[in-house]
């Protein structure tokens, strides 16, 4: 029987596999983005997963109680954001107050992008956050905010999904999103992205990591700079 391998491990192959295929170089580079986003998302998920379980999710338990089954995961009490108790034999993903933390967070981003509010995204970082743009490279938070405003004219934000995780004991967002740019120039530059956020104690945003395709912008923005 072929052996399935985890979804982490299969995009790690398939993105080895881009370079061995003989094609053109930028439809690789392309595919390299696309696969680097679905790769940040199923970590995401996956060690959210692994967080829950209390092990790897594939990983086979000693109370297995047969060959080639697993445990099944135990039921636990979790106190939610009402002060209540429930009982889930998995996570209760409306309702935990770590949940309702990372959405408002989403949310309060998605609504200073959308509002071109630089103190109110501040707001939401660590004293010296930091974020890593593939379009305007390493910026201290302060910097790349009003740096993103001056370049907008207007922002339409449509959320498509938030995975939390956890990344060296602290807790990791990410938060995949449609992003209708229209520059300051008046051209639109649409395009798709995946933000990680790294958090501190607090909740707030140590490092952003913005992941997308530069590729069909980036001469809107040239453009534009120039």
């Amino acid at each position: 029987m072929a052996r399935t391998l985890p979804p982490v491990q299969a995009i790690r192959a398939e993105t080895d596999a881009l370079f061995t295929q003989g094609r053109d170089l930028v439809e690789v580079i392309e595919d390299v983005a696309r696969f680097g986003a679905r790769l940040i998302i199923q970590t995401a998920v996956e060690a959210e997963v692994d967080a829950f379980l209390g092990r790897a999710r594939y990983q086979r338990t000693a109370t297995a109680t047969a060959a080639g089954t697993f445990a099944r995961p135990t039921r636990r009490s979790v106190r939610v954001a009402s002060g209540r108790r429930c009982s889930e034999p998995a996570p209760c993903w409306v309702c935990c107050d770590w949940s309702v933390q990372n959405e408002r967070l989403v949310a309060g981003y998605l609504d200073a992008l959308a509002a071109a509010d630089a103190d109110r995204a501040l707001s939401l970082f660590a004293p010296g956050g930091i974020v890593h743009s593939p379009l305007y490279g390493t910026l201290p938070a302060q910097e790349f905010y009003p740096a993103l405003f001056a370049d907008t004219s207007e922002s339409r934000l449509t959320l498509r999904a938030t995975m939390t995780g956890k990344r060296d004991g602290r807790t990791v967002v990410s938060f995949w999103f449609d992003f209708d740019w229209t520059l300051a120039s008046g051209e639109p530059a649409p395009f798709t992205v995946v933000d990680v956020a790294e958090l501190d104690d607090e909740g707030r945003i140590t490092r952003l990591h913005i992941v997308y395709d530069t590729a069909p912008i980036r001469g809107a923005f040239e453009r534009q700079r120039s």
